[in-house]
């Protein structure tokens, strides 16, 4: 069972070189506990990172309110809100953000050990089980240049599972990959919305869209329909 999120009239205004960019413009929605695995579409510029960002608790809404489970997010202190991150939010970046100088191994334990999630054999054989799972068990070892761009994206799932996250959170995950390599990831989200971990993704891809159960479609900064399946 997933747990739900709730956004009442959010609002996101960056302000740059005195210029404000409405980036979320009141924003009302709820993303059920028993939907969980949603996708986020809309053309660039409509808001989806702003709104996985907001969710994750990178950062506050300008106004409105944001709850998450049994957390108001909007109420949280700074440090608050960083205990929430660590041990409910993982976060899956388009661009993997391994550390290129260290393995696939270290690239899941050593930012683990940092938040304490876990320690010493007890991280290093949650990892090597994470990466079986995904199938990359015998990618431990390698370097991240030595991966492909959808071995790259596994790891970097598995380094959001270390933390046993609550919900994953995923910009255009399958943005860099090809066709057959996008499947397969997919198909990895899929498995883990199954077990209960609510998996948000903002993407542009229509094999994401036709398998989410509940989809979001922004533009200019606002819900223009909501779709379920």
């Amino acid at each position: 069972m997933g747990i739900s999120i709730i956004l009442d009239d959010v609002w996101k205004i960056f302000i740059s070189d005195r210029v404000s960019i409405e980036a979320l413009r009141g924003i009302s929605l709820e993303i059920p506990h028993d939907r969980n695995f949603v996708s986020i579409v809309g053309p660039s510029g409509s808001g989806k990172t702003t709104l996985l960002s907001l969710i994750a608790g990178l950062f506050r809404p300008t106004r409105g309110s944001i709850k998450v489970g049994d957390y108001i997010l909007t109420e949280m202190s700074n440090s608050q809100l960083l205990d929430f991150r660590r041990k409910h939010i993982g976060f899956v970046f388009q661009n993997f953000l391994l550390i290129p100088y260290m393995n696939v191994l270290d690239n899941l334990t050593y930012p683990a050990s940092m938040i304490n999630s876990c320690s010493g054999d007890e991280c290093t054989k949650k990892a090597v089980n994470i990466l079986i799972d995904l199938g990359i068990g015998d990618k431990a070892s390698r370097m991240p240049g030595e991966l492909s761009g959808g071995e790259k994206q596994r790891v970097a799932i598995a380094r959001a599972l270390m933390k046993d996250p609550s919900i994953i959170l995923a910009d255009e995950p399958t943005g860099e990959l090809d066709h057959k390599t996008a499947s397969n990831i997919i198909k990895i989200f899929k498995k883990l919305s199954m077990r209960g971990i609510k998996v948000i993704l903002a993407t542009h891809d229509e094999l994401i869209v036709r398998e989410s159960d509940m989809i979001i479609y922004l533009l200019d900064g606002k819900v223009r329909k909501i779709t379920y399946q």
